[in-house]
C-alpha cells in the first residue's frame, strides 16, 4: 500500500513535460523538459532541428549550430484547462447540481543558460560548450474545484510547487563536414515537492474548512544525454538522441493540517525509490524550400520498465510518441505541429490511452535577440466504469463515462547573441 500511495502522489502531482509524458488520473502534464520552445512549436520534434543553446535541453549535438555565443532565458504559463468526467456523469449522479474542475494561471521560469564557441589549440573541428539551469521535471500546477449539491456548496484549491531542477553541462563538436556529436551531464539541484490544499464546504447549517500543507523530500539521480545529427544533404538531416535511465527517491514527508481549527503536525521517514528507464528518439528534418522546413520524430515510451522499489507498476503498456511539425521563414518565423503520445495508463477495457497536442508558435528577431513564443493545447480522453445510484431501482448500476482532460500552456524563450569565446 505504501508503494502504491507514494507512486500515486508522484505521478498525480508531476508529469512528464514537453517531450515525454507521465499523466495522472486528474492532471495532464507531459515532460522531461526536452527540446526547447522552438521545437515545441513544431510539435515537439527536437531531435533533428535543435540548434544553439536550445540543444542543451534536447539533442546536444545541435550545440555546434551557432556562430557566436548565446544566452537564453525561458518560462512557461499554464493558462487554462479542465479535468473532469463528461457532463452526463454529473447529470446522472443526483449528488451534483453543478461541477467544475479547472487549471488556474501558473507561471514558472523553466531555464537559463549560455552556449559559447571553444577554440582548442591543435584541434581543427568546431567545439561548443554550454552551461545552464533547467526544470527538467516541471510539476508546478494550481487546480480549483467547485461544485454545488442539494444542501450546499464546496470549493477547494490545490497548489503544487517544486520538484527537481538540474544544472546542465554540455559539449558539442563537429565531426567532418556532415556530422555533429554532443553530450550533456545533468546534476540535480533545488529538489523537493510541496503540496498545499485548502477547502470550504458550506452546508445549510455549518461551514467546514480544511487546510493542509505537505512537503516531500524528493531527490533525483544524475543522467546524461547523448546525441548526433547527420546532414546528409543541404535539405535532409537525421538525428538521434538518448537520455540515460535515472532514479528518484520520494518520501520523508512532513505535514501540517488545520481541520476546522484543530491543528495537527507530523512527519514520516519512509521513502520509495522510483527507477525511470532511458528514452531515445529518432528524427529527421527536410528543407522543402528555402522558406519551409519540415520535421518528424518518433520517441519510445518504455512505461513497463518503470520500477518502484524494484517492482514494476501495473496496468501500463509501452508505446511511442509521434511528432510532426513545420517552420516557415517570412517576416516572422511561423511554426506549427501535432503530437500523439502513449500515456502510462489504460482505460476500462485495459486498452492504452494516448494524448494529443496541437502546437503553434512564432519567432521574431530584434537586433541581437530572438524571441520565440509557443502555445500548446493538450488533450486526452479515456473511459471508466462507475457505480451510479439509480433512483428508479433504488440501487447502484454500472455505467461507462469518459474522463476528459485538456489544458492550454504558453511558452516563451528569449535568446541573445553576443561576442564571446574561450581559447584553450
Amino acid at each position: 500500500m505504501k508503494r502504491y500511495a507514494l507512486t500515486v502522489v508522484f505521478l498525480l502531482t508531476v508529469g512528464f513535460c514537453f517531450g515525454q509524458g507521465l499523466v495522472g488520473v486528474n492532471e495532464l502534464y507531459v515532460g522531461p523538459q526536452i527540446g526547447g520552445t522552438r521545437a515545441l512549436a513544431m510539435g515537439g520534434a527536437y531531435t533533428a532541428v535543435n540548434k544553439g543553446i536550445d540543444a542543451l535541453s534536447g539533442n546536444p549535438a545541435g550545440l555546434v549550430n551557432l556562430e557566436t555565443a548565446q544566452f537564453l532565458g525561458g518560462a512557461r504559463l499554464r493558462f487554462s484547462g479542465t479535468s473532469k468526467y463528461e457532463d452526463s456523469y454529473y447529470d446522472d449522479d443526483e449528488y451534483y447540481e453543478d461541477f467544475s474542475r479547472k487549471f488556474k494561471l501558473n507561471p514558472k521560469v523553466l531555464n537559463l543558460g549560455v552556449a559559447f564557441p571553444i577554440n582548442v589549440s591543435g584541434f581543427e573541428n568546431k567545439v561548443v560548450g554550454a552551461v545552464g539551469y533547467r526544470s527538467v521535471y516541471d510539476y508546478s500546477n494550481k487546480v480549483q474545484t467547485e461544485y454545488k449539491y442539494e444542501t450546499g456548496n464546496y470549493e477547494s484549491t490545490t497548489t503544487v510547487k517544486g520538484l527537481i531542477n538540474y544544472l546542465s553541462l554540455g559539449l558539442g563538436t563537429q565531426v567532418g563536414e556532415k556530422m555533429s556529436l554532443g553530450f550533456s551531464f545533468n546534476l540535480p539541484m533545488m529538489k523537493g515537492l510541496k503540496r498545499e490544499f485548502e477547502s470550504k464546504d458550506k452546508g445549510e447549517v455549518d461551514t467546514d474548512t480544511y487546510e493542509s500543507e505537505r512537503e516531500y523530500d524528493v531527490s533525483g539521480g544524475n543522467f546524461v544525454q547523448f546525441g548526433g545529427i547527420l546532414q546528409l544533404s543541404p535539405e535532409l538531416g537525421i538525428g538521434a538522441s538518448y537520455m540515460t535511465s535515472h532514479s528518484f527517491k520520494v518520501g520523508k514527508e512532513k505535514w501540517k493540517t488545520n481541520d476546522n481549527g484543530v491543528k495537527n503536525n507530523g512527519k514520516s521517514k519512509e521513502e520509495d525509490k522510483i527507477e525511470m528507464p532511458g528514452f531515445y528518439s529518432l528524427g529527421l528534418s527536410y528543407k522543402f524550400s528555402p522558406e519551409l522546413l519540415l520535421s518528424a520524430e518518433i520517441q519510445n515510451r518504455p512505461w513497463e520498465s518503470i520500477e518502484v522499489d524494484g517492482e514494476e507498476i501495473e496496468d501500463v503498456e509501452n508505446g511511442s510518441a509521434y511528432r510532426v511539425g513545420f517552420e516557415y521563414s517570412s517576416t516572422f518565423l511561423l511554426r506549427g505541429g501535432f503530437v500523439m503520445e502513449r500515456l502510462p495508463m489504460v482505460d476500462e477495457d485495459l486498452d492504452p490511452v494516448n494524448a494529443k497536442w496541437i502546437t503553434a508558435g512564432i519567432g521574431t528577431e530584434l537586433n541581437n535577440m530572438l524571441l520565440d513564443i509557443t502555445a500548446a493545447y493538450r488533450f486526452a480522453s479515456y473511459s471508466e466504469e462507475i457505480l451510479v445510484w439509480d433512483p428508479n431501482t433504488f440501487d447502484y448500476e454500472t455505467k461507462s463515462y469518459d474522463y476528459k482532460i485538456n489544458e492550454l500552456v504558453f511558452y516563451a524563450t528569449l535568446r541573445y547573441a553576443f561576442d564571446f569565446k574561450i581559447d584553450l
